[in-house]
């Protein structure tokens, strides 16, 4: 990821995609307050993803009616994609990105003594595209592994991005 300054505006960028802009981080970094634009720009992901994923939507808190696809925005590979009804605005992160509030991933990373909700989650492998598992296409079912000291938390998603079912194994 990096940020990019132009026309007033600081964006994200992951993979050669525009994420978000927000004039709010941009102002304060010209203005010298936003030392830590990194550190801000990392908060206000997370909290788009965040609120994407409870189904509202982070610019007019209208509904956002998300869902695992593949196939129509980013073609190659599943993603959760979210449109709100109201203003237009859409979301879309990879699948495993969906798992990181999830009460197994943060005990998991806290038993290691990492609080993975202050990590920037495109730093993570299992949120990077392609990391999930198609179990089935009818209903959906993904797995996304999640592997740490030997150690692997596997999660199963939904269409919807929730976690259905979760599994812990030791790595052989």
């Amino acid at each position: 990821m990096r940020l990019r300054y132009e026309d007033g505006n600081l964006s994200d960028v992951w993979n050669g995609r525009t994420l978000s802009g927000t004039p709010e981080v941009a102002k304060s970094t010209r203005d010298g307050v936003g030392r830590n634009a990194h550190r801000a720009t990392f908060r206000l992901i997370v909290s788009r993803v965040y609120t994407g994923l409870r189904g509202v939507c982070s610019e007019c808190q209208g509904y956002v009616d998300g869902k695992i696809h593949i196939g129509d925005v980013q073609p190659e590979y599943y993603h959760f994609h979210g449109d709100c009804g109201r203003c237009g605005f859409q979301t879309e992160f990879p699948v495993g990105v969906a798992v990181l509030s999830h009460p197994g991933v943060i005990s998991f990373f806290a038993e290691r003594g990492t609080d993975v909700r202050s990590v920037p989650f495109w730093t993570l492998d299992f949120c990077t595209p392609r990391c999930e598992t198609e179990l089935s296409t009818n209903p959906l079912r993904l797995r996304v592994d999640v592997k740490r000291d030997g150690e692997t938390l596997s999660l199963t998603l939904n269409r919807d991005g929730s976690v259905v079912s979760t599994e812990r194994s030791r790595d052989s």
